[in-house]
């Protein structure tokens, strides 16, 4: 099988960047919804759902570390939107990394731009000078 032409590998990681969400609306976790009991001995919620839905969002903050946020109804759906965003741009991070490994491996990565200028030579610290 045949590599893609260059030119199509740029496109192609471009389209990934502009697909990729606004940076600034990104919210990594789990959205949920639960039914709790009340705990009254007389209450509906002993034998039915239960009171709710009580909307959340869970972060894993590391190993055995969960941060749970209760969310009110106005906010789930900014939440949702943001939940979304961080998968959009992590699918994009992934199709930018795999057309730039590609583009290594072909050795079809642009090299990067010089100015024009030669790069000056300095010297080494503590490198002596030949005697003349």
């Amino acid at each position: 099988m045949r590599a893609p032409p260059r030119d199509q590998l740029l496109e192609r990681r471009t389209r990934a960047v502009a697909q990729a969400p606004d940076l600034t609306e990104i919210l990594r976790g789990t959205l949920g919804r639960r039914y709790v009991r009340c705990g009254k001995a007389g209450c509906w919620c002993r034998t039915e759902r239960g009171h709710g839905p009580v909307l959340y969002l869970s972060v894993s903050l590391g190993v055995g570390r969960t941060q749970q946020v209760t969310l009110a109804r106005e906010a789930y759906a900014v939440a949702r939107r943001y939940v979304q965003n961080y998968a959009r741009l992590r699918r994009s991070l992934e199709t930018i990394s795999t057309v730039n490994r590609t583009l290594l491996q072909l050795r079809l990565l642009a090299p990067p731009s010089t100015t024009g200028k030669p790069r000056s030579r300095r010297k080494r610290r503590g490198a002596r000078e030949k005697p003349r």
